[in-house]
């Protein structure tokens, strides 16, 4: 897969833009952040989300337990803006590019790509399952996921050296 270049902007989309994509924005923050790039901007949306609504406690208890803080997340939808806006755009499940090349078919849609592809670890089959509703379990499982694929997707990143501004 070819990533687009230069990447400044990164859109992670889930479903209600309350857990999977949560989580995901939050994790590539403190990446990016960990390693000098916060000129990188991070946001999140969901192709169903309802607007300013914040995340379920087990996410924030699922991240806070892994050193991360949501609490200040309110969701927001996805719209044309936004995806104008992304340089790359991650989406959680596949019907997801379906739902956002709908939204945009003028564009060139080269630029979404399904998180869990990334991921380095062979426990991520791809798609991302939403946790909402689920058990404990469920919400800690999604986490290992996501960060798997962040880690894969930052690798990747850094491999294409598609990084706007970044210096080796």
């Amino acid at each position: 897969m070819k990533l687009p270049k230069p990447i400044e902007r990164i859109l992670f989309v889930c479903y209600g833009n309350l857990c999977r994509s949560v989580l995901a924005e939050a994790l590539m923050k403190r990446l990016l952040s960990a390693r000098g790039l916060e000129h990188i901007t991070v946001g999140s949306a969901g192709i169903g989300a309802l607007p300013d609504y914040p995340a379920p406690h087990q996410i924030v208890e699922v991240a806070r337990d892994r050193g991360l803080d949501v609490t200040g997340h309110r969701s927001r939808p996805l719209s044309p803006s936004l995806l104008d806006w992304a340089d790359i755009v991650l989406i959680m499940e596949f019907y997801m590019g379906d739902e956002i090349s709908q939204m945009r078919p003028e564009k060139n849609l080269d630029k979404i790509f399904l998180l869990g592809s990334f991921a380095l670890e062979k426990t991520v089959t791809g798609e991302i399952d939403d946790p909402f509703g689920g058990s404990p379990d469920s919400f800690r499982q999604c986490y290992d996921e996501i960060e798997a694929s962040i880690e894969g997707l930052y690798e990747k990143l850094v491999s294409e050296d598609v990084l706007a501004g970044e210096t080796f």
